[in-house]
């Protein structure tokens, strides 16, 4: 899907996200395994509503169709009483996967942003690690976060399952 406009910070990278999804929509519609891989499908599964409202999934894939979001949770965390939002420690929000550009953490900071301008007791936990680390972490400072977002690395399994048991939203 395209990014975003009002989480994108320069027209450049406006421009240069639309030309990338116009070329690799025209790439896939030219294709012609993709148009006999979605015929041939007796199951297909997207990313969200929009990509499921778009041709030519809409109009070629009824019935077979499914908005699965890939978080690989087995069950959602249930949430303790004591962390409802708007509790005395504030919003907690966990992001989570490897710091890499096509995970989103480039909108997700921006977006935390708004948030904790309503939200000034919010805080933003981001789990994991990767190449961008960096560069996140300069957004971060850009934007003002620096004591509303932390990043809390590579975490085992356990742990990281346990993070989300403290969040509110992930």
């Amino acid at each position: 899907p395209v990014l975003p406009a009002p989480l994108v910070r320069t027209w450049r990278q406006l421009l240069r996200d639309r030309l990338r999804f116009v070329i690799q929509q025209t790439s896939r519609l030219c294709d012609p395994l993709y148009w006999l891989s979605l015929r041939r499908a007796g199951f297909i599964a997207v990313i969200s509503r929009d990509m499921a409202a778009t041709f030519p999934f809409k109009r070629l894939a009824a019935g077979r169709l499914d908005v699965h979001t890939a978080i690989g949770v087995e069950a959602l965390p249930a949430v303790p009483a004591s962390g409802a939002p708007g509790s005395a420690r504030g919003l907690r929000v966990v992001s989570m996967g490897k710091l890499i550009p096509i995970k989103g953490f480039h909108l997700a900071i921006p977006a935390f942003a708004r948030l904790h301008r309503d939200f000034p007791d919010s805080r933003l936990t981001i789990v994991g690690d990767g190449p961008d680390r960096g560069a996140l972490g300069a957004l971060v400072r850009d934007l003002g976060l620096d004591g509303a977002v932390t990043f809390a690395g590579w975490l085992p399994r356990e742990s990281a399952l346990q993070a989300l048991r403290t969040a509110d939203v992930l």
